[in-house]
């Protein structure tokens, strides 16, 4: 069952943009996520695109509510990043403060570019979609 759904997210996950821009993927792990949780510090999002031969990007992240962190190997230190920056690796963790957040949560945004190191042109865009139940954000699509 968990190998059809990430099938499915995997498969809905890519886009296209028009005028020939090209398409990404992104996979989500885990597709859910409470501050509750200590195995994660947030949903996981990897870019699943591969650049031009002879091409760099770096991927521009942004969302509407909350913020992304970085938490990467060897030490696994969690990095707050804002809820706007630019890395180039592709893998970043949203996540949010349950201090600031309303009983009422907002359906939020989550956006990836992925932008020509050299001339800063978007080659790729990603949009996903994340709603609650409570306090736990969920990946619509």
């Amino acid at each position: 069952m968990k190998f059809l759904l990430a099938a499915a997210l995997l498969v809905s996950a890519c886009a296209s943009l028009p005028g020939g821009a090209g398409s990404m993927g992104l996979r989500a792990e885990p597709n859910q996520y409470s501050p509750a949780m200590s195995s994660t510090p947030g949903i996981g999002f990897t870019t699943l695109y591969t650049p031009p031969a002879g091409t760099s990007v770096n991927y521009h992240w942004t969302t509407d509510f909350g913020y992304f962190v970085t938490w990467n190997a060897p030490n696994y230190v969690v990095l707050p990043r804002g809820a706007d920056f630019t890395a180039t690796e592709g893998r970043v963790y949203w996540t949010y403060d349950p201090r600031y957040a309303a009983d009422r949560k907002p359906v939020v945004r989550v956006v990836v570019a992925a932008e020509d190191a050299e001339t800063g042109r978007i080659v790729a865009r990603r949009t996903v979609t994340l709603d609650w139940e409570r306090d736990t954000a969920r990946v619509r699509d």
